[in-house]
């Protein structure tokens, strides 16, 4: 170990391998992180999983809402349009980047009823 600190060149090695000093250290935290994805069934490779297409379904319909609220044309106030405008941007950014599914879909539901307005 060097300086206290841990590198990790790639997730499937056995070995830390340490960047300021050339050191390995055999076993440790990145066998134990493989071991967890295999026991999971997770692939690292890639490979397209079960949540793969829902988060980049969410994730693409993020960037449709600020479009939309940038540039549709509300027949409303110039208050008001402000407003909508920025709630289809916030909203947008939210589906997009939150870690939380259920915050994602809630991002998109709101999305969803201002297209109704």
């Amino acid at each position: 170990m060097c300086n206290g600190r841990r590198h990790s060149d790639d997730l499937h090695e056995e070995a830390y391998r340490h960047d300021d000093c050339g050191e390995e250290e055999p076993g440790g935290l990145v066998a134990d992180r493989v071991g967890e994805v295999a026991e999971r069934g997770r692939s690292d490779k890639g490979a397209a999983g079960t949540c793969t297409l829902p988060a980049g379904v969410i994730a693409l319909r993020g960037p449709i809402a600020i479009i939309h609220g940038i540039n549709y044309r509300f027949p409303f106030d110039r208050g008001s349009t402000i407003g909508l405008r920025t709630v289809f941007f916030a909203a947008g950014i939210v589906a997009m980047v939150h870690p939380d599914r259920i915050v994602q879909l809630g991002a998109l539901a709101l999305v969803i009823v201002l297209y109704g307005v």
